[in-house]
């Protein structure tokens, strides 16, 4: 549930009796009661704009403590940590913290290197499409304009696809054609149009609209009947994806104006299990579809919740 990003704050920093931890890089400052002596360690730094993390430790007496940095699954090579201006002997354990251990004085300064690389983060880790591109830990968007010659991204290899472009921090431009660019979703502005998941099946889904209060995430859902999603697609039918769940509702599917079904049910005692409904046998050609969350739901469900993770045309 996207709830959870109200808890990072507190995620940032870690401590057990001899140690300090540094789970998250991103800009903050902690304060360390260690022993009655109160020590203030400060990072500083964005990891795409590639000049690395600067940590600053703040104290009134020298104190000794190992500073623990996290090994990224995402990392593309070797971190490498210098404090002063020197390279430090830096250790990485089996649980994947590169540590530090020494008396640290007021002042003394800690830069930590993190090569970052593209890389393709799939929705479904069975599937390669749909899949996001990645820069280290940043999702990458683009422009809806450039959806359709994204669409043609082999996702096993983005890394050969893609080359550094000037525009922005952290933003690439295809090899085969320079105007369609990506660049961290964060860059993008309110009532921006973007795309963010890479599918070749997906350029057959058009002018996609969401009404009503839906969640986004790996997944959007909503339990708010009457909610709708609608939007054309090129093909001889459409297959919704999601996952069933123990809170999970009903919805009904129309396309073309007629009612393909009247009562979807996304209901599953156990949740996370997958979720497949199709629409097949219609005209080749273009179709328009109409997904609404209904007021009834299966007795046994905790809400009235509808996901979708994807829609794919089918040709």
């Amino acid at each position: 549930r996207p709830e959870a990003a109200a808890d990072y704050y507190d995620l940032i920093w870690f401590k057990d009796a001899a140690n300090l931890y540094v789970n998250l890089y991103t800009p903050s400052t902690v304060r360390w009661n260690r022993g009655g002596q109160e020590v203030a360690v400060s990072q500083t730094g964005t990891l795409e704009a590639g000049r690395g993390i600067e940590f600053k430790v703040a104290a009134k007496a020298p104190a000794r403590f190992g500073l623990k940095l996290r090994i990224p699954g995402w990392a593309a090579g070797p971190m490498t940590v210098s404090v002063n201006g020197k390279e430090a002997a830096a250790k990485a354990d089996d649980k994947h913290w590169l540590g530090v251990e020494r008396t640290w004085s007021d002042g003394d300064v800690v830069e930590l290197s993190l090569p970052l690389g593209l890389y393709a983060k799939r929705l479904d880790p069975d599937e390669l499409y749909p899949s996001a591109v990645m820069y280290g830990p940043v999702v990458l968007a683009g422009a809806v304009s450039g959806k359709p010659q994204a669409s043609r991204l082999n996702m096993g290899d983005v890394q050969s696809q893609l080359e550094p472009d000037s525009s922005s921090i952290a933003a690439f431009h295809l090899n085969s054609d320079h105007n369609v660019i990506v660049k961290p979703f964060y860059a993008f502005g309110p009532g921006e149009e973007y795309f963010m998941y890479i599918d070749p099946h997906m350029t057959g889904l058009d002018g996609v609209k969401w009404s009503g209060r839906w969640t986004s995430g790996n997944l959007r859902y909503s339990n708010e009947p009457g909610a709708t999603v609608e939007g054309t697609f090129t093909g001889t039918g459409i297959l919704w994806k999601g996952y069933l769940y123990d809170d999970a509702g009903r919805a009904e599917v129309r396309i073309d104006g007629k009612v393909a079904a009247a009562s979807v049910d996304q209901y599953g005692p156990v949740r996370d299990k997958p979720f497949e409904w199709k629409a097949i046998g219609l005209a080749r050609g273009k179709h328009a579809f109409v997904i609404r969350i209904l007021k009834t739901k299966n007795v046994a469900s905790k809400s009235n919740y509808i996901n979708i993770r994807m829609l794919v045309p089918i040709d």
